[in-house]
């Protein structure tokens, strides 16, 4: 994972010291969690900006939104990292965690039925093909087949080019790697998370030309009580960035995450 900016890790202490004094949400929004005093999060470990680790130690934005939460919470953050993104819905619509946090998108099917924050990051969509071929938009393979993963399927029709070629759902990262080494898809289209994953000495990824951006939500059971103080924590971490960095585009994502909210 590439070193974290000085800005982040400075609003990463703004953000400790602002949970540190918020207090707790209460009892009555904290349900069984507030019981125990433990925070079950999952965390999909991406080896991004998000979650990675670092010298051994797990790190990144969602890492500290989960600790900050529990601090706001006045609990113990209990982290579990998931590799499997099937297994990490399955842990948290049964209950098994208390919230999860792995680059989900906004529009992801799978979200059907769960609680689920506030927007707290964004991405693009990336393409991946076979190693030394280089390639950032649907133009350049027009006519041929191309792999899509199961989160970027929402966003399909306003990808650029996208009528220009033949399209193929996959729903796991497997099949799709696959099917890229084989040749039996030209590339595929998945996030972020997805493209970090499938690098390897035979794949390589790129960011899609004029790509559409998604959004990420913490996901969390149905009708759970803990929806204000995740919103609250993402909201603490915006304004700790903006205070420290105002020119580093931070308040533009605010504000922008805020117009997204007013539209919905």
């Amino acid at each position: 994972m590439k070193k974290l900016s000085a800005v982040f890790l400075c609003a990463c202490l703004a953000l400790s010291l602002l949970t540190s004094c918020g207090g707790s949400s209460g009892a009555s929004e904290q349900g069984q969690t507030a019981e125990t005093g433990i925070l079950n999060v999952a965390i999909i470990n991406g080896d991004d900006r998000f979650a990675g680790y670092v010298d051994g130690t797990l790190t990144g934005i969602e890492i500290e939104l989960a600790n900050g939460m529990a601090r706001t919470m006045g609990v113990t953050p209990q982290l579990t990292v998931i590799e499997d993104v099937n297994e990490f819905f399955t842990g948290v619509s049964n209950g098994r965690f208390d919230i999860g946090f792995g680059r989900i998108p906004e529009t992801d099917p799978r979200n059907s039925g769960l609680t689920v924050s506030r927007t707290y990051g964004r991405g693009s969509v990336f393409i991946v093909a076979p190693k030394f071929e280089y390639m950032n938009g649907l133009e350049q393979i027009s006519g041929a087949k191309v792999g899509l993963s199961f989160s970027v399927e929402p966003l399909a029709d306003r990808i650029r080019g996208i009528e220009q070629v033949e399209r193929e759902s996959f729903t796991d990262m497997e099949g799709l790697s696959a099917a890229v080494m084989s040749g039996a898809v030209r590339a595929a289209l998945v996030n972020e998370r997805e493209a970090m994953s499938l690098i390897s000495d035979n794949l390589q990824a790129q960011e899609l030309y004029a790509s559409p951006t998604e959004t990420y939500v913490a996901i969390m059971p149905a009708n759970s009580k803990l929806k204000g103080a995740v919103d609250e924590a993402i909201s603490q971490y915006y304004n700790a960035l903006i205070g420290l960095d105002q020119g580093s585009g931070a308040e533009e994502e605010e504000q922008g995450e805020q117009e997204e909210q007013k539209e919905q």
